[in-house]
C-alpha cells in the first residue's frame, strides 16, 4: 500500500519537478506507472524499516509518513542524478525511520502499534459496588 501519490508529489515539490523527473516517455505528463512503483518502493521501505516496532502496513498512515514516503519516493524518481536537497531529505529520511524503529521517538497511536493498548477513565464497579453488581450473592 503506497502512502503517496502522485498529487503529494507535486504538492511537496511542485508540478515542474515532477515531470522532469517521471516523464519518461517524453510525452508532456508525469508517468502514473513510474511514479506508483516508486511510492510502492518507498512504503515497501517505510514498512520494512517500521515493522519491529509498528503493525504495517498503516491503514491510516500519520502525516509523518506521508511526508517520509515523498522524499524517499522523490530520491528514487531522481535516479542517480539527485540533487543536493534530495539527498540531504532522503539522509533525514532515513535517519527518522530508524529513530522510529529504535524506539527514540513514536508515532502517534492512531497509526497502530504492535503491542495492545488500553485506556480507562475510574473503575465502573468498585469494593462499595459489588453486592449492587452480584445481586447480594457471595
Amino acid at each position: 500500500m503506497a502512502y503517496c501519490k502522485i498529487a503529494d508529489l507535486i504538492a511537496r515539490y511542485g508540478n515542474e519537478e515532477i515531470l522532469a523527473i517521471a516523464d519518461r516517455d517524453d510525452d508532456g505528463t508525469p508517468d502514473e506507472l513510474v511514479i506508483a512503483a516508486a511510492c510502492d518502493d518507498a512504503a515497501a521501505e517505510i514498512d520494512a524499516r517500521l515493522a519491529g516496532r509498528y503493525r504495517v502496513p498503516f491503514e491510516r498512515p500519520a502525516a509523518v509518513i506521508r511526508m517520509l514516503a515523498c522524499d524517499l519516493a522523490r530520491f528514487r524518481l531522481l535516479a542517480g542524478r539527485p540533487h543536493e536537497q534530495a539527498i540531504e531529505r532522503h539522509k533525514a529520511a532515513i535517519a527518522l525511520l530508524d529513530a522510529m524503529a529504535s524506539g527514540a521517538i513514536s508515532l502517534p497511536r492512531a497509526t497502530g502499534t504492535t503491542g495492545v493498548e488500553f485506556e480507562s477513565d475510574a473503575p465502573l464497579f468498585g469494593p462499595e459496588a459489588a453486592e449492587d453488581f452480584t445481586g447480594g450473592v457471595r
